[in-house]
């Protein structure tokens, strides 16, 4: 898991949805991922964004009741996304056999985004993301 401590400049724009406890809800949740990423000017991030939505909400449904919520913040170029569930359960990243169905989503996540993480709230937790341009690597040339 990649985290920063540098502070975050304030978001530019944010946006937050309360998705029901139903399948459907990953694809609504991509649904509005795309359409704030073409509204703040980052469509360029649409694919990634839309995949890892989608593991995310897939994993509330699975291993939490009650409703998501599916918060969006954009800073510059990059965009924040965050699913909130009631399950207090931090995901665990598990090694899954070549032919099993599930367990790639923590994968994922940790290859295609910038930095991802967990925080635990008063009633659950966040499960987040970042996409924008890659953070310089100590000892990486750039």
């Amino acid at each position: 898991m990649t985290t920063s401590t540098a502070l975050r400049p304030p978001a530019t724009a944010e946006t937050a949805r309360v998705l029901p406890p139903v399948l459907a809800s990953v694809r609504e949740a991509r649904a509005i991922v795309a359409r704030e990423l073409a509204s703040h000017g980052l469509a360029v991030h649409r694919d990634d964004a839309e995949l890892l939505t989608s593991e995310l909400v897939t994993n509330a449904l699975s291993h939490a009741d009650g409703e998501i919520v599916l918060a969006l913040s954009f800073v510059g170029d990059t965009v924040h996304c965050e699913v909130r569930d009631s399950s207090a359960a931090t995901p665990v990243r598990r090694r899954s056999p070549d032919d099993d169905e599930h367990g790639r989503g923590l994968l994922l996540v940790q290859t295609l985004a910038r930095s991802w993480g967990t925080r635990l709230l008063r009633t659950g937790k966040a499960v987040w993301f970042e996409l924008g341009p890659r953070l310089e690597q100590p000892g990486m040339a750039v």
